[in-house]
């Protein structure tokens, strides 16, 4: 069930921001959390809450990563064969998403609004990776209080700014509201901002 169909969203307000907080040893549970509560309020402040990929969804066709999609779930079948099922697929979708209709059961309506509460945009566990759609102002602010943050000790962060962001989605079927998508920059995302993470607090 997994896919890359969506075309890359580009920002709407100014960046994407992806970032990965973690706490270092020092830093008590109830300073992190408060820190998080933060960077969600100051994340919050110009009006971005939730991703809302709904409203930027492009399909195209065939899709960029239909290949990979290929190669990731062909099980006993040739690649090929896998990429023609796929072609079809796509193609039947790119029609419903297009026109609105509702066949066999699927709404692609319901799809898209299901899509939005189900994007993981935020993740919040031993430490916070997110990627928001914010102004470069809000960007600026974050990073300046992470970096406050850091100098005291209390946090190690990395961040990384792009212009568009990517989803991936896990889609067990199109008939169900349990599929799953996760949201990262286009650019680089996470693994560029865990990457500065590592560079800034090497020791």
């Amino acid at each position: 069930g997994l896919s890359c169909r969506w075309q890359p969203m580009p920002n709407q307000r100014g960046t994407i921001l992806s970032l990965i907080v973690r706490p270092t040893l020092g830093a008590r549970p109830g300073t992190f959390a408060d820190i998080v509560g933060t960077i969600l309020v100051k994340a919050s402040a110009d009006g971005t809450g939730a991703y809302g990929p709904q409203a930027r969804l492009r399909y195209k066709w065939p899709p960029d990563g239909l290949d990979l999609e290929a190669r990731a779930t062909r099980g006993q079948r040739s690649r090929w064969s896998r990429k023609l099922v796929l072609w079809g697929e796509t193609l039947v979708a790119l029609v419903l998403f297009r026109t609105g209709w509702t066949v066999n059961g699927f709404d692609p309506g319901h799809y898209s609004e299901t899509s939005r509460l189900n994007t993981d945009f935020r993740k919040v566990d031993d430490g916070l990776r997110m990627t928001i759609d914010c102004s470069v102002a809000a960007s600026e602010d974050i990073e300046a209080h992470l970096d406050l943050m850091a100098n005291q000790g209390l946090i190690i962060y990395g961040t990384h700014r792009q212009h568009a962001a990517l989803m991936t989605c896990i889609v067990p079927s199109i008939h169900s509201d349990d599929h799953l998508h996760f949201l990262d920059g286009a650019g680089g995302g996470y693994a560029a901002a865990a990457k500065q993470m590592k560079l800034r607090f090497a020791t």
